[in-house]
């Protein structure tokens, strides 16, 4: 889907990285599953978030965290993916 979508921002999709360190620090965001290693590894790196499709239990918990401390935004049918990158 990305690969395809027209927008006035520059994405560039990724999968799995063996360099995220590396990859974090050229981002200016990160679209990503709210798990906790990732989250942390944003947070350290001050990274804002647009979070996606999360688990119920903690996944869901790191979310209300973060969304309600202004640190990310959360994609939903209702809130589409280009309105969290305009919003952060």
């Amino acid at each position: 889907m990305l690969n395809t979508w027209d927008s006035p921002v520059d994405i560039h999709p990724f999968g799995f990285v063996d360099n995220v360190e590396v990859m974090m620090s050229a981002a200016d965001c990160i679209i990503t599953k709210p798990g906790g290693l990732t989250v942390s590894e944003a947070l350290a790196k001050n990274l804002p978030m647009i979070l996606v499709d999360p688990i119920p239990g903690h996944e869901e918990r790191n979310v209300e965290f973060l969304v309600n401390n202004g640190m990310a935004a959360l994609v939903t049918k209702t809130f589409p993916l280009e309105e969290a990158i305009y919003q952060l």
